[in-house]
């Protein structure tokens, strides 16, 4: 999946599992840049577009 294929708002995971975040923006280097909560805070994440697969898809 590339990074054409995300929405802001889109539920991402990495391929190989792990927890559900929501794709909030590209970054400069391409990236995407992600964010979850855990309960108590919020977090961000940047990870690369191929690491990643849309929840559900």
């Amino acid at each position: 999946m590339t990074e054409s294929n995300f929405a802001i708002g889109d539920e991402v995971m990495h391929r190989i599992g792990g927890k559900k975040m929501i794709y909030t923006e590209k970054s400069m280097d391409g990236e995407a840049i992600c964010e979850w909560f855990d309960g108590t805070r919020r977090h961000q994440d940047v990870d690369f577009h191929p690491e990643l697969s849309r929840v559900g898809a």
